[in-house]
């Protein structure tokens, strides 16, 4: 069993979400403890009933195709709703990724990576529901 499972977006979840198939196989991730997409890879989260009465996000292109599949569509880098944690656009994938090692191992961590990233703009210690970019 694993622990944490990532969907990634693209095109191509549009569809895979009414892939039978495809979807039977994104549900036997029931049980996983994490459950985390990027971009519209929330759409398959969605439609594989992972984020019935959640909050949620995607690429804001794709707010009106997550709408039926969760009890809020928030518009924000990351959001997370218990132990689902979803990320906007392909670009907050970085963000993502450090609010995921903060949130699983340390702030004195996520400081370490984001200083060897090179990327000044996630705000650590700051492991809210929803985190917003705020620097300037």
């Amino acid at each position: 069993m694993f622990d944490l499972v990532f969907f990634p977006g693209g095109l191509s979840t549009r569809t895979l979400r009414f892939d039978e198939d495809f979807m039977r196989w994104v549900r036997t991730a029931e049980n996983v403890t994490y459950k985390i997409s990027i971009c519209t890879g929330a759409l398959l989260l969605g439609a594989a009933g992972f984020l019935n009465g959640k909050r949620a996000t995607t690429n804001s292109s794709a707010y009106d195709l997550l709408t039926p599949y969760c009890a809020e569509v928030i518009s924000a880098r990351v959001v997370r709703d218990g132990n689902t944690v979803t990320g906007a656009g392909v670009t907050a994938s970085i963000d993502l990724g450090l609010y995921l090692v903060e949130m699983l191992t340390s702030t004195e961590i996520v400081l370490q990576v984001q200083q060897k990233l090179e990327y000044p703009y996630y705000e650590s210690g700051n492991l809210k529901d929803v985190y917003m970019h705020t620097k300037g």
